[in-house]
């Protein structure tokens, strides 16, 4: 994913003169025919990540569009001020590309892996947070941000897999249904929508009606397409690589008690990391097991909500 995103990004450079690229700790050569044709328009600062936000939000305030990248842990974190002060207050525009989104960053510790970033991106004014569960839709984020008035933030996970049995093109602030929600129905983002498939299929197999929306903008939300599903399930499973305070699952209850009536499923339940900091290294696939996002854990609290639920 993040190649195919880092392409994109060079595309955009390419064709469009305002663009920039500021980076931290990054190979250059990642993107070869700017540092050939533009190598004024391709920056990098090293690690100091808040000086390099500083400089780009400089370079936006002269009109230029920057593309910042950098470590998501390190960027949405170390440099919150920044982004927040002077990007957002000054409202100028500009992108983070933050690599590592979720738990990706597995065997680096906790010191590594981004499970507040999307609760500290959506405090800021106006920012647009994209979430991407692939290749495809990172390269579609990408422009989406370009055309954003503001701050937007892309959240880069390490899979290369594709998202199977998803429908519905890749829209701004539109979310993509895998397959039918009906007792069930589980609200997923990035790369925690890859086990959701697997599991609305088990479901389905076992004769339960189930199905799934991915989030792939987190702001702004699909909020009609949730609650329009949400209306008629009995459990919302709300799945992400995030803490399950401040993430997606607070902004769907948002989307619930805000709506006209408001949304009472029987069951909600938010899946994702608990208080506290994740404990131990180890690779991604066993951190998500560890808190129960794997397909067997999902299907498993799936079927216990129905049957409390009954």
């Amino acid at each position: 994913m993040r190649s195919e995103c880092t392409r994109a990004v060079e595309e955009m450079a390419l064709s469009d003169p305002k663009v920039v690229v500021v980076v931290s700790d990054f190979n250059p050569d990642l993107m070869p025919e700017l540092t050939a044709k533009h190598p004024e328009r391709l920056m990098v600062e090293g690690i100091c990540e808040q000086a390099l936000v500083g400089v780009a939000s400089g370079l936006a305030t002269e009109g230029y569009y920057p593309y910042i990248y950098m470590v998501a842990a390190f960027g949405t974190r170390r440099c919150y001020e920044q982004l927040l002060l002077d990007f957002s207050l000054h409202q100028v525009s500009g992108c983070m590309v933050g690599i590592g989104g979720g738990l990706t960053y597995a065997l680096l510790g906790p010191t590594h892996i981004a499970i507040d970033d999307i609760a500290l991106a959506a405090a800021i004014p106006g920012s647009a947070i994209l979430s991407p569960a692939d290749a495809s839709e990172a390269i579609k984020h990408v422009s989406f941000a370009r055309h954003h008035p503001g701050l937007s933030y892309i959240r880069l996970a390490g899979t290369t897999t594709p998202l199977p049995g998803v429908s519905g093109d890749i829209e701004f602030g539109k979310g993509r249904l895998i397959g039918d929600p009906g007792d069930v129905l589980f609200i997923s983002t990035a790369t925690a929508s890859l086990p959701v498939q697997p599991a609305v299929t088990m479901l389905r197999e076992r004769g339960i009606a189930a199905g799934a929306i991915h989030i792939h903008t987190v702001r702004p939300l699909d909020t009609d397409l949730i609650c329009r599903h949400a209306r008629r399930a009995k459990v919302v499973i709300c799945a992400e690589e995030h803490r399950q305070v401040g993430g997606l699952s607070s902004a769907v209850l948002h989307a619930f008690m805000t709506a006209d009536p408001p949304v009472t499923p029987a069951r909600f339940i938010p899946v994702g990391v608990d208080e506290g900091f994740p404990v131990g290294y180890g690779k991604h696939e066993d951190l998500l097991s560890r808190y129960g996002m794997d397909a067997e854990s999902l299907v498993k609290r799936a079927e216990e909500m129905l049957r409390k639920a009954a």
